[in-house]
This record gives structure tokens, C-alpha cells and sequence, in this order.
């Protein structure tokens, strides 16, 4: 069984607190500097946040040929999620805003990765 305790315990694991630290950062800079572009940038971050998460829900009830099939397509999602990330923090470092969420989240592709499902979550439970 999948527990959130157990995911904890994972290499590369983060945690619901730290997330939810990195968000609000994120969230409170572009707020702060009502900066349009930033906005844009963050926007595409969530859209590719989403996208990857997706695919990431499914993989649990995928078999190892399904998996090995979708493997390529799951790689690029997350890239393109890291990508959106990276450009949403380059624009903030050049535009004098504060970016040690970027810091704080890694370069580990399984905590950022764990960061866009987050994402997600925040989005969903919001749109009831």
C-alpha cells in the first residue's frame, strides 16, 4: 500500500510542509511585485505541472510494457515541467526577485517532479 509516510522514507523524497513553503515563496514574490510576465510564467509552470502529473497518476496502473512504452513521453513531460521551472526562476534572479525557493527545491528530479504533483493537488482541491 502507497502511504505517505513510506514516500517520506524514499531517496529524494520532500515533504507536504516543504512544498507548501516553496509554493507560497513562489506565490508571494509574484504577488509582491504584481509582475505580469512572471504571472505568465508561473501559469505555464502549473499547465506543465499538470501535464506531468497526469501522467504520473497513471504510471502506478501501468504494466512493465506500458511503462517501457510511455517511458520516453513521461521523461519529456517532466522535462518540459523542469524546463517551465527554470525559466520561471531565471526570470525572478533577473528581475531582483527573491528565488531561494529555487534553492530549497533541488536540482533532484524526483523532488521536483514530487513539487509539480503538489502543484497539482493545490490546483485541484481548488477548483471544486
Amino acid at each position: 500500500m502507497v502511504t505517505y509516510e513510506k514516500n517520506l522514507k524514499e531517496p529524494d523524497s520532500i515533504a507536504i510542509a516543504e512544498c507548501e513553503k516553496i509554493y507560497t515563496a513562489i506565490v508571494k514574490q509574484i504577488e509582491a511585485k504584481q509582475d505580469g510576465k512572471a504571472e505568465q510564467l508561473f501559469a505555464e509552470m502549473q499547465k506543465c505541472a499538470i501535464t506531468y502529473a497526469g501522467i504520473r497518476a497513471t504510471w502506478f496502473n501501468l504494466n512493465f510494457g506500458e511503462r517501457a512504452a510511455a517511458d520516453a513521453d513521461r521523461t519529456r513531460k517532466h522535462d518540459l515541467f523542469i524546463n517551465a521551472k527554470n525559466k520561471l526562476a531565471e526570470y525572478m534572479y533577473e528581475n531582483k526577485m527573491n528565488i531561494d525557493w529555487d534553492d530549497e527545491l533541488g536540482t533532484q528530479r524526483k523532488r521536483i517532479g514530487d513539487f509539480a504533483c503538489y502543484m497539482v493537488f493545490l490546483i485541484a482541491v481548488s477548483e471544486r
